[in-house]
């Protein structure tokens, strides 16, 4: 069975006294009058007549804003809104879930943007977190423990129970709501399995202090722009998009590529991780790869590309146009691309062997990007957008892999 705890919060106590020693079976009683999404209404998205081949999403991808803000619209007004998900969406139309249950049902607060997984070139976990999980898995790599850090939803924590199979599985966010959401949305979408499911509340790494546990991956997605002094980062959907750059602690490079939040993780993620545990950043590379990969560098931390790939600009325009003011300030530059050039150097290559070329293909983009200025002034006449991606792999220098 899949037994949960309660949301933690700084102060309490830790739940699990050894990192790797789990038990086989836990049971604990799960109340579930402390889930009031179970309450929800349903609310099935469906979007007729998707179709996964890149070049035919330009179509449809200006319905994916109107569905956007008509979602954010509906949650901001009523609360908490469900979706129905198929995996296949997911994992493609061969594969039988085994562990997860098939469609899912994903509750969100009104500070979640729901995932995109009837649009895979728009989400996230398809795109960046459900390859890295699978790059893991070719190799054999064992992961007991696993933490999604900023987990929203908690799809990306789903995927890793489908794909690494963790018995602990931990999510957190800095809203309680969300991560009260993520932990309902992961016990009842996984099937009867011996996965122990945590989730506390917090900045960063910080909420696993209270576990005392070592984990073999410790996942983040995390957003990049500095938010607006004028907005607050706990309001609607800031958090999601925009964080608090502090302007302390970190170099030039950070500052200039808006890479502080990236850094921040990987320092606090040190003392969480299990011997030969990995520290795993999905980025935005809107910036040169290279000085993705000198953060961890510089953290002492040896670096490796699991997934380098393409996905389409969802949340353009406010993500294009914090960019641009950023780039305004002397930041960046930061880039896009139109969609055509990344369909054909991505074409029949998987994001795995990209990860392997990827300065090449990098170099074979140079001449399509654009700057975040020049991308919005395309958006603002109705082009769809895309940028690139890299899944880095983080492991500290000295401690040897394992598998």
């Amino acid at each position: 069975m899949s037994a949960i705890q309660p949301l933690t919060r700084p102060g309490e106590a830790g739940l699990l006294s050894d990192c790797h020693e789990y038990p086989e079976q836990i049971n604990v009683e799960t109340h579930h009058s402390t889930f009031p999404i179970l309450m929800m209404i349903l609310l099935i998205i469906h979007f007729e007549n998707v179709v996964k081949s890149p070049s035919l999403v330009p179509s449809i991808f200006p319905g994916l804003i109107e569905e956007e803000k008509a979602m954010v619209q509906n949650s901001t007004a009523s609360g908490m809104e469900t979706f129905e998900l198929s995996w296949n969406q997911l994992f493609g139309t061969d594969y039988s879930p085994e562990r997860i249950t098939d469609p899912l049902l994903i509750s969100v607060t009104p500070n979640t943007y729901p995932p995109k997984l009837d649009i895979p070139r728009a989400d996230w976990v398809t795109t960046g977190a459900l390859p890295a999980f699978q790059a893991l898995t070719n190799r054999d790599i064992t992961v007991s423990a696993f933490a999604s850090i900023g987990t929203g939803a908690g799809v990306d924590a789903l995927t890793a129970a489908e794909i690494l199979k963790p018995k602990v599985l931990v999510v957190t966010d800095v809203h309680e709501a969300v991560v009260q959401a993520a932990q309902s949305n992961i016990m009842h979408n996984l099937k009867n399995m011996n996965t122990h499911i945590l989730a506390g509340v917090g900045d960063l790494c910080r909420p696993l202090a209270e576990f005392n546990l070592k984990y073999d991956v410790i996942y983040e997605n995390l957003p990049n722009i500095p938010l607006p002094e004028t907005q607050a980062l706990l309001d609607g959907l800031n958090s999601s998009s925009f964080t608090i750059w502090s302007g302390t602690g970190t170099n030039t490079d950070d500052q200039a590529y808006l890479l502080e939040l990236h850094r921040a993780f990987l320092r606090e993620a040190k003392p969480f991780l299990a011997p030969g545990g990995r520290a795993i950043s999905c980025v935005g590379a809107r910036v040169p790869i290279e000085t993705i990969l000198k953060v961890p560098m510089t953290e002492g931390y040896a670096p490796e590309i699991l997934v380098y790939n393409w996905k389409l600009q969802s949340e353009a325009t406010e993500v294009i146009r914090g960019y641009a003011e950023n780039q305004r300030k002397g930041l960046g530059p930061f880039h896009f691309y139109p969609m055509e050039p990344l369909v054909k150097v991505f074409d029949g290559i998987t994001p795995q062997i990209a990860a392997a070329n990827a300065l090449e293909l990098e170099y074979q983009l140079a001449p399509h990007a654009i700057d975040a200025e020049t991308a919005l002034t395309a958006l603002e006449r109705g082009e769809a957008l895309a940028h690139t991606l890299v899944v880095v792999a983080s492991s500290l220098r000295g401690q040897p892999q394992h598998d």
